[in-house]
């Protein structure tokens, strides 16, 4: 299985652990000055995604505030990382 990942008419295909942020190494860049370095990271669990806040800044998850927590949710889902809004879910490969 991998997430995908749908942001600003892109998608991006990503492994069953995902790492998002601004700096080098994440698996997902976000150009933004309020996007941490490694912002939040997504593990596929079963048919569950986990989301965890690794920012200062917070995470909203489904409309949700997530800050230096994780959460448990089922796909789709929608993530606001600064100015970006994603869409995950799971594919199955």
């Amino acid at each position: 299985m991998v997430l995908r990942v749908r942001h600003d008419d892109k998608v991006s295909m990503l492994g069953a652990l995902a790492r998002i942020g601004r700096g080098e190494g994440v698996d997902l860049v976000l150009k933004a000055a309020d996007v941490s370095r490694l912002h939040c990271r997504l593990s596929e669990r079963g048919d569950m995604v986990e989301v965890e806040d690794l920012s200062e800044m917070g995470t909203e998850v489904n409309g949700e505030r997530l800050l230096g927590g994780h959460r448990l949710t089922r796909p789709p889902l929608e993530l606001k990382i600064g100015p970006f809004v994603l869409i995950i879910d799971i594919v199955v490969t």
